[in-house]
């Protein structure tokens, strides 16, 4: 149950981000240059608060100019000390859902503008408008039944129940590690919402278990008792070419799947359960002994050496050195580690989440250096700030909001992750102008060609909605669940009505969008969703993600 805080600590909650939410909608996000906070939005093409932005410095200036141009909106010409942009003083004045053009521009001591000058464009989004959205067509929790009911029967998972292995006729299932790590976890909540069909639930999350166990990699090896991130024939490109390799990320996925069995059938069935958390400790044992220093992990690595390993490919050519050794955000971890603490009490399971927690929040980790990269199996690691997330930030902020509500600190850091995510991710609208123009890459030179055809879909994307990465740039479902839950969390602690209509907005949305037969799409792209295989994983998320809004809200003084 969520914890509701003092009215003494409420008003302190605000003092600590300095206003009401509804009065930062002109509040910069983390900006640039203040306290050596870094330019994290070098890569950015949307903008729902205003950016700081910063140009190249230019040998000779001494002084610099830049203008705003936006559709029905032209600024005057303002002068800076730098080559640091700050746009809040033009921000209220720029339409919503309209494309931005800043020119800059250096001078010398007479004024005279040195070399060519430098242009950005990107999109105002739109803000939230309270009671704008569709209402939810169904409640909540039946409406995560639904998609759970469809992915225990779906032919997949059915061919996996009869046969005892992977169904080659859906390709996700190249994804061992974390596509089962989520149905065993799907199966311990939905074995309590379906009391009838128990036994067959816990069966099926018990020969996913065992399976999972059965292909880890073996005693003796570099990583030894790891789940595999990836198995081939299954017609999947992607694990294919990254055979041999293991994102850190996803055995910590499966290890918590195992132990959470373990707990859930310790009574029913306690040698099955003893067998599930020994394999769990037996991946931790591994984690412990290859934790750096830092309190986190190379984010791939080679299964034969459990060397730092990159991909074969990368936007940028060839890869180099500095991308094979990119560090993993150890968001889960962190919950792995979390839950054998609370099943085992053992010291070493604390000492690790807390070194890990320390690697995010340290100086030079992600909440410091704002570089959430997107760390995800079936993309490359990247330079800094070109492939940002919401997805490992959003776990951490609900991490936190849930074990330390009464923390300020940690609170704050929630309060600019929730910002950040709704600034770079959140589409309230769909980000076209009137003109049903949108970003291009011709705007935005950096765009990658994968974000640039999903731009072309923009006209049918499902809204409200949260994208996933730059690389990834589409309403998802699961992760405008995750948002919701980060929202409502935010709301109830703050005691903020806006914070909790925003939530609901996004959770209606989800609602409203799942089919009759409960096949929730992944992506949002009305008809150009049915080109992609939706993900059983997101699926899961997303209804779990609705379960635990429901469970706030029946806890909830605030909400109705």
């Amino acid at each position: 149950m969520l914890r509701i805080v003092k009215v003494f600590f409420v008003i302190t909650a605000f003092a600590i981000c300095g206003c009401s939410y509804t009065q930062t909608s002109l509040k910069p996000i983390r900006p640039g240059g203040v306290d050596s906070s870094p330019y994290w939005n070098t890569y950015s093409i949307f903008f729902q608060y205003p950016p700081i932005l910063k140009f190249k410095d230019v040998s000779g200036a001494k002084s610099y100019s830049f203008k705003v141009a936006a559709d029905g909106y032209l600024s005057k010409i303002f002068s800076t000390k730098d080559s640091r942009v700050d746009l809040t003083k033009v921000w209220a004045q720029i339409p919503e859902n309209s494309i931005v053009t800043v020119s800059f521009f250096a001078q010398d001591d007479n004024g005279k503008v040195l070399g060519a000058g430098e242009r950005r464009s990107f999109m105002k989004t739109a803000r939230f408008k309270k009671g704008s959205y569709p209402k939810k067509k169904e409640g909540y929790r039946r409406a995560a039944l639904r998609i759970y009911d469809y992915v225990f029967d779906s032919s997949p998972m059915k061919s996996f129940r009869l046969t005892g292995k992977p169904d080659p006729s859906y390709k996700k299932n190249c994804y061992p590690s974390k596509m089962y790590a989520s149905i065993i976890s799907m199966c311990c909540g939905y074995a309590k919402l379906r009391p009838e069909r128990k036994t067959e639930i816990v069966d099926f999350a018990c020969l996913l278990a065992d399976y999972l166990i059965k292909i880890s990699m073996p005693a003796g090896t570099a990583l030894e008792y790891f789940t595999p991130t990836y198995a081939t024939g299954f017609g999947h490109s992607v694990a294919e070419t990254y055979k041999g390799q293991t994102m850190t990320l996803y055995p910590a996925s499966a290890g918590s799947a195992l132990a959470c069995l373990s707990e859930f059938i310790k009574d029913d069935h306690p040698e099955k359960a003893k067998r599930y958390l020994n394999h769990a400790e037996k991946i931790a044992a591994t984690f412990l002994r290859i934790q750096g220093d830092d309190g986190t992990w190379f984010a791939r690595l080679n299964e034969t050496t459990g060397l730092p390993d990159g991909l074969r490919e990368n936007r940028e050519g060839a890869m180099s050195e500095s991308l094979t050794r990119n560090r993993a955000i150890p968001t889960h971890m962190i919950l792995f580690f979390d839950k054998l603490y609370e099943i085992t009490s053992k010291k070493e399971y604390r000492k690790a989440l807390d070194a890990s927690l320390s690697y995010i929040e340290r100086d030079g980790g992600p909440l410091a250096t704002f570089n959430w990269e997107g760390q995800f199996e079936d993309g490359p690691p990247t330079p800094p700030y070109l492939n940002l997330t919401m997805s490992a930030p959003c776990s951490y902020a609900n991490y936190v909001l849930q074990k330390f509500p009464d923390d300020k600190k940690r609170l704050q850091q929630a309060l600019d992750i929730a910002r950040f995510t709704e600034d770079q991710f959140l589409a309230w609208e769909r980000p076209l102008t009137k003109d049903g123009k949108y970003i291009t890459k011709a705007d935005c030179p950096h765009i990658s060609e994968n974000m640039a055809w999903r731009l072309t879909t923009i006209g049918d994307w499902g809204v409200p909605g949260v994208m996933e990465q730059f690389d990834c740039y589409n309403p998802i479902d699961c992760h405008t669940g995750r948002t919701a839950e980060i929202f409502l969390q935010l709301g109830e602690i703050l005691k903020n009505a806006e914070f909790i209509d925003k939530a609901l907005a996004l959770c209606d949305s989800i609602v409203n969008k799942i089919p009759e037969d409960g096949n929730m799409p992944t992506h949002w792209m009305g008809r150009h969703s049915a080109k992609y295989e939706n993900w059983y994983n997101c699926m899961i998320i997303t209804a779990q993600c609705l379960e635990r809004v429901q469970d706030m809200i029946d806890a909830s003084d605030l909400i109705n």
